[in-house]
């Protein structure tokens, strides 16, 4: 079916492939932690995925892939797709997953303006107060980014 969907896709897109988003690719393991048995099947079925992910490579112009954890022997870094590029701990992708404060406070001015003057408090303050609330991060060490999410429900 996934082949089937891919191919189907690519024949309407336009340049004949498509873009693959998987978001949390270790999300089906986590509640199998405790059950070595079960988290092999589900281990085991998750590299039969990525390997179908490979197999269709001519028909895939990018793909993008998150999750948390790495586990030994599972995921798409054992299912024999040796082109990605773990972009996990690479500086010049430090800031790709999230807003950085000027970006917020740039593109999202009027909503922020919005926000700041509903609790009565200035820009500046509610901007620190959005980087504890949306769960600011940082990839690099540089860069602290507020959550798209969370930041996009807090301005709602």
């Amino acid at each position: 079916m996934f082949r089937g969907l891919i191919k189907a896709l690519a024949s309407k897109s336009g340049t004949g492939q498509v873009a693959v988003l998987i978001d949390e690719f270790d999300a089906p393991l986590i509640p199998f932690l405790g059950c070595p048995e079960a988290f092999d099947i589900v281990r085991r079925t998750m590299s039969r995925f990525y390997l179908r992910i490979k197999t269709m490579g001519e028909k895939i112009s990018f793909a993008f892939i998150t999750g948390a954890c790495r586990f030994p022997g599972e995921g798409p870094f054992h299912a024999n797709l040796n082109n990605l590029t773990d972009i996990s701990v690479n500086s010049e992708f430090g800031a790709m997953l999230g807003f950085t404060r000027e970006e917020l406070a740039a593109n999202f001015a009027t909503h922020v303006q919005a926000a700041a003057a509903a609790l009565k408090m200035d820009e500046g303050s509610f901007l620190e107060a959005v980087k504890s609330y949306c769960r600011g991060v940082c990839f690099d060490g540089r860069a602290r980014l507020y959550n798209p999410f969370s930041t996009a429900m807090l301005l709602k």
